[in-house]
């Protein structure tokens, strides 16, 4: 029974599942969920434009999604907005949704290599989370609701920043320092933390496991049946630069979401309905 617990937990951890205890428990919280258009469960398709090459790969991924008439969050770092904010108009001229993801984005290789975000203080976790947010709404007139912290490291001090700012959520990845991110948001100090699959991320299974596109596609179709059978949310994030040479993987993931009857929408949109149930 044990042997079977532990495959279990590493299965459940390998989809980006909770173990069973705290899956239980958040799901109790939610249960009678239900999805806008009678909508089986709620997909997001999420970016982080970390470098300059995924700013570069803006425009392929943005007529992909244009193309399919698919909504999307762009997760955006704030010194890179200040110097190339040309870059990033576009997002939400055509209606995007841009998520704070720090002003300089600490272990960043480039801009700021030495320091880690779970190293930095409780005041400059504040200064960063605050300068991001004035610098997108300054250079973009654009407004963020939601925060993605730098490299996934959640840290529970974020939390009373985010609620000053008036944001709605927050989707870094984890559920609590142990668990590897699930389905259906949990509440942190009563704030909203929507889970991300990131084993199924564009940087894990091509840069990291070297996976063929078919079985990164397949992975990505995995979840998406999961989702649905459960009515929960498939969260997922990939960098820019991933998805011009492989774009079919994309199609194929809002293709696959719409014949499973997803909702398909921005964390803002996900964290205002779940805020109203």
């Amino acid at each position: 029974m044990y042997r079977q617990l532990k495959k279990n937990i590493f299965k459940a951890k390998i989809l980006g599942r909770l173990p069973f205890s705290e899956k239980t428990k958040r799901d109790a919280l939610y249960s009678g969920m239900t999805w806008p258009n009678n909508a089986a469960f709620a997909t997001v398709i999420s970016f982080d434009i970390d470098y300059m090459e995924d700013e570069a790969a803006l425009t392929p991924v943005i007529e992909l999604l244009q193309n399919n008439d698919c909504p999307a969050s762009f997760a955006c770092i704030g010194a890179m907005v200040e110097q190339r904010s040309g870059c990033y108009r576009l997002l939400p001229e055509l209606g995007y949704e841009i998520i704070n993801h720090s002003m300089n984005h600490p272990y960043h290789r480039v801009i700021y290599p030495d320091d880690r975000w779970m190293n930095l203080s409780e005041e400059k976790i504040k200064t960063e989370i605050i300068n991001c947010h004035d610098i997108i709404r300054t250079k973009l007139g654009y407004t963020c609701k939601g925060f993605r912290t730098p490299h996934f490291e959640f840290r529970g001090d974020i939390i009373p920043v985010l609620k000053e700012l008036n944001y709605t959520y927050d989707s870094s990845g984890f559920y609590s320092e142990k668990e590897i991110a699930g389905s259906l948001p949990p509440l942190i100090d009563g704030f909203l933390e929507i889970p991300i699959y990131r084993e199924a991320s564009s940087y894990r299974c091509v840069r990291e496991q070297h996976l063929t596109d078919i079985q990164w596609s397949s992975k990505l179709e995995d979840i998406l049946q999961y989702e649905a059978s459960i009515g929960g949310i498939a969260s997922f994030y990939f960098d820019p630069q991933d998805i011009p040479a492989r774009p079919w993987v994309l199609q194929k993931l809002i293709k696959t979401a719409r014949e499973n009857n997803a909702w398909l929408a921005t964390y803002a949109e996900v964290a205002g309905h779940t805020a109203v149930l």
